[in-house]
This record gives structure tokens, sequence and C-alpha cells, in this order.
């Protein structure tokens, strides 16, 4: 598809535009690189596993936390928690019980430390702010619009970060807070699209940019267009999933490419 029949965009954030494994810890000697919702998420686990006496959660590690992620149903932080107690044997299934006293302790103070890890290690996803201010630039200022699972508070505050929130209304930025069910269910994209202002006959030409196969079923099922960027999986397992993106690049100078937005 050329820029030029595109009627709106909408971007995920995580690993979409924010690069989230942008922080560099030591362990053990060595630098690595580690998401950073896994360090706030393994901070309240080990604060939660002390507070207990629950020695999983209290010696959890980054690669655990990276795995209760990747294995949570929905691509909203309270699955991971859910799915990081599961993990721990602490609760059973797979429905959320939001009164749980140690989840919600999880949910609030991981929320609590994000703040201060987004502001110290935030970085874009290579290419991800040029290729948002290019489509501006080409005619889709006022058309883009975020759909993310995030929490609004962090939204906002890595775009204002990066610059990015002078192509963004407030309006059409739609966070966890907005919709009910989170990816891989169609509503976050669905509360996007609307949030456009574009009619309806126009949903097939609004792309949807993901990195999650969760959130490619997501835009999927809500009927637009999807692009895949594999910042966390690769072209391979995101052309071998069930609802495969309509297409997947390495990055955002082969989007450009593609959408023939450097050819003027």
């Amino acid at each position: 598809m050329h820029y030029s029949e595109l009627s709106g965009v909408l971007f995920d954030v995580d690993d979409t535009l924010l690069n989230n494994r942008s922080a560099v810890l030591e362990s053990g000697g060595e630098h690595i690189r580690i998401g950073m919702h896994e360090i706030s998420r393994v901070a309240a686990g080990h604060e939660a596993g002390q507070k207990w006496d629950i020695p999983w959660l209290a010696s959890q590690t980054y690669d655990q936390a990276q795995a209760a992620f990747d294995t949570a149903p929905a691509h909203s932080l309270e699955s991971c928690l859910w799915n990081t107690l599961k993990l721990a044997g602490v609760v059973a299934g797979d429905t959320v019980d939001h009164g749980n006293e140690i989840f919600q302790f999880l949910v609030r103070r991981k929320n609590e430390l994000h703040e201060d890890v987004l502001r110290k290690h935030w970085r874009e996803v290579p290419g991800a702010i040029g290729f948002v201010s290019l489509l501006a630039e080409r005619g889709l200022d006022g058309k883009m619009g975020i759909a993310s699972t995030s929490e609004r508070r962090d939204v906002l505050l890595f775009l204002e970060l990066s610059g990015l929130k002078q192509y963004f209304p407030g309006d059409q930025i739609v966070t966890k807070e907005q919709f009910v069910h989170p990816k891989p269910h169609p509503e976050p994209f669905d509360v996007g699209f609307a949030r456009l202002g574009i009619p309806e006959a126009s949903r097939s030409r609004v792309m949807a940019f993901e990195d999650d196969p969760r959130g490619i079923m997501s835009a999927k099922a809500a009927g637009l267009y999807t692009a895949a960027i594999t910042t966390r999986f690769s072209s391979h397992e995101l052309a071998a999933l069930e609802v495969p993106p309509d297409f997947i690049a390495e990055s955002y100078h082969e989007f450009s490419e593609l959408l023939g937005l450097s050819k003027q």
C-alpha cells in the first residue's frame, strides 16, 4: 500500500514506538539488556515476595518476568501479573481476581516504580520518531492515533519525552483506561479507529503498526491494514502466525520504502 492511499494510522507504543528493551544493567559482571517493564515488575515482585514470604517472587529473574508477559493470555499488565502469580504457585486459572491482595500490591507498586524507570531508560525504536514526523509531513497530520494497553500516564510521558506528542491529539491517544477488553480483543483498535473520525468505509485503509502477535490479532480483528515490526519477533515467526500481519518490516526505514515515503 502507498502512503497516499492511507486514511489514517494507529500505533501501538511498547516495542513499536518505544524501545522497551533499552535499559542496560550490570548482572554477574556482565552488562545485559533488559525490558523497562521487566525492571519495574521484578522490583515489585521482589517486594511482594519478601512481604508475603513467596520465594519464587522474591528471587524472580528478568527472564522469568519476560516469560510471564509472553505467555499471558491478554496483552495487559493485569494479565501479566496474574500470570506471574500463577508461575509462582500462588493462584490458579486465567481469570484475574482483582480483589486479590498480592495482585493489587503488584499492580500498584509496578506503576509507582515505572515512571522513574521510563524517565531514565526510554529510547525510541530506531527511526520511529522520524517516521511519524514524515507521515505527518505527507498529509497524515491529525489522522494518527495511539492504541495501547499501557497506562495513560506512561504513554503520555513517552510522547512528551520523545517529542511525538505534537502528532497525536489527546482524544486520539487510546490507552487501557478507554476500553474494557485488552488485546488480542479488537476493542483497543476499534476505539482507536473511532477516535480518528474516519468513515467506516475507510477502515481497511487505516494502517495499524504493531510488534506483538496479540496486538496483530487485535488490529486484524478490527479490520485494519496491519504492519508488524520485528523488534521482538522475527519475520518468520510473525509470518507464521495463525493471523499474520499484512506486511512485515525489520525497520522503519524499510516501512518508509514499502510505503513510498522516501521517494520524494
